[in-house]
């Protein structure tokens, strides 16, 4: 029961921090985001699963086509996000932690085992 309250608070969490990085994305980056993860008409697989591929072996047309998801990488807005390394506001903090604990296990229905 410990592992699942555990594994829940890290999910929330995570949820936070992927929201709250979202938020601060401008529109452009959003849009461009979505444009490499589209599959295009015609296509088997989005820009970013091309993005993600090893390089095969050191060619001409290979080392063309790696320049080329580069140039698309390039002229997309995501070369303009830039880090801001700032701790997302969460409500849970670790003060928080034994209340939450305690509503979460409280509000658990048991089963016929005693466990969730």
């Amino acid at each position: 029961m410990l592992e699942r309250l555990i594994i829940s608070i890290c999910a929330d969490v995570h949820a936070q921090v992927f929201e709250t990085m979202f938020q601060r994305l401008s529109p452009d980056v959003r849009h461009a985001i979505d444009r490499l993860l589209t599959v295009p008409e015609g296509e088997q697989r989005s820009a970013f699963a091309s993005l993600k591929d090893y390089p095969p072996a050191a060619t001409i047309s290979s080392l063309k086509n790696y320049l080329n998801r580069y140039n698309l990488v390039c002229t997309t807005a995501l070369m303009r996000v830039t880090s801001k390394r700032s701790r997302p506001r969460s409500s849970l903090t670790s003060a928080s932690w034994p209340n939450a604990i305690v509503r979460l296990t409280s509000s658990a229905s048991p089963t016929t085992n005693g466990m969730r």
